[in-house]
């Protein structure tokens, strides 16, 4: 997955983006995003795996092959309106995760 909204903007911007977010290790287990909540950051996937709660079948379901989820939330970053996570989200793994806060990316997305 690539963050289309990023296409846009200039060598600077992304650089003060990627300098005001936040790259993490987590531990399995970690909740990311919850299904109907508003989503403050955006996350990027470096290394590990993600798993997605799958409310049908009550249990979760791991992030790989064609369903891999690399990038979690990222329509946070679209619009200065609340967005609301579709999925629930967790890792899986250890995960290497960059955070992308929405107010730093709207804050420079917009100079």
């Amino acid at each position: 997955q690539k963050l289309q909204v990023v296409n846009d903007l200039g060598k600077g911007a992304i650089q003060e983006i990627c300098a005001a977010s936040t790259i993490a290790d987590h531990m399995p287990g970690v909740l990311l995003c919850s299904k109907g909540e508003v989503a403050e950051s955006t996350w990027l996937l470096c290394s590990g795996r993600l798993q997605i709660f799958d409310e049908t079948l009550d249990r979760w379901k791991s992030s790989t092959g064609k369903y891999r989820v690399t990038v979690v939330d990222y329509e946070t970053l679209s619009s200065p309106e609340p967005y609301r996570s579709t999925l629930t989200v967790s890792t899986a793994t250890v995960c290497e995760l960059l955070q992308i806060s929405k107010a730093i990316f709207l804050k420079f997305a917009g100079q």
